[in-house]
């Protein structure tokens, strides 16, 4: 890697972060030959703070009767590469792909959604029961982390979106459905948990920014995960 642009990056970042009083705390590298053309890099940063407790969204307050909703991812985000860097690896050929028009590494490499806008609004008006930000390990698991005991959040795979992406991958991978669930987004990027009397609002709002839709409702259970139908690869 080019020391001299490493280095002109990590001091950009400190002279930012003292302009806007934010700590840089820790840093890493992770060099990726298989996703990135020579000479191209990309960065990512994950800013952590500090809230007032009175603002705080408590998961405990999550009951039955309460509707997820999901909002849509565009494709990746941040998580799966390892897999994919091996897919690469073993059938270069995947390469060629041409998803939305575009070939596969500029399909996989493009930025995520951002989805503060269409929650912060949400949060401050105490509409918001649950958020969970989908990263590794897919959806159900990283939704299970905040259902309380007793409860369990009843998913309609049906209702779920998948880009094209994912279906280009699920062709070249040979994995069942549950591998898929477990390893990607599977095209929800965030979970949004709130009250059956709110859902509409909450739904309308969000889709003036990215499209959402109920996939689940809590109900009592034993299991954190229930789920209903199977994943509707016909969709897009």
């Amino acid at each position: 890697m080019n020391r001299e642009f490493l280095e002109k990056i990590i001091k950009t970042f400190d002279d930012k972060s003292r302009k806007y009083k934010v700590k840089r705390m820790t840093g890493q590298c992770s060099i990726k030959p298989q996703s990135l053309y020579p000479h191209q890099c990309l960065i990512s940063t994950t800013i952590t703070g500090i809230i007032d407790d009175t603002r705080r969204i408590d998961t405990r307050d999550i009951c039955e009767n309460d509707i997820i909703l999901a909002i849509e991812s565009n494709g990746l985000h941040h998580y799966g590469y390892s897999l994919i860097d091996s897919l690469i690896n073993t059938i270069p050929q995947i390469k060629k792909e041409i998803i939305n028009g575009q070939n596969f590494i500029d399909e996989i490499m493009k930025p995520q959604y951002c989805y503060y806008d269409c929650l912060i609004k949400l949060i401050n008006e105490k509409m918001i029961k649950g958020l969970v930000n989908i990263s590794g390990c897919g959806f159900p698991r990283n939704l299970a982390r905040i259902i309380p005991n007793g409860l369990c959040a009843n998913i309609d795979l049906d209702q779920i979106y998948m880009p094209e992406i994912f279906h280009c991958l699920k062709s070249y991978l040979k994995v069942s459905d549950d591998e898929m669930l477990n390893t990607f987004n599977c095209g929800v990027g965030y979970v949004v948990i709130v009250s059956s009397n709110k859902k509409e609002y909450v739904i309308n709002h969000i889709n003036r920014y990215f499209p959402c839709r109920q996939i689940a409702i809590i109900k009592e259970g034993q299991k954190s995960i229930k789920f209903i139908n199977h994943l509707n690869w016909n969709k897009y």
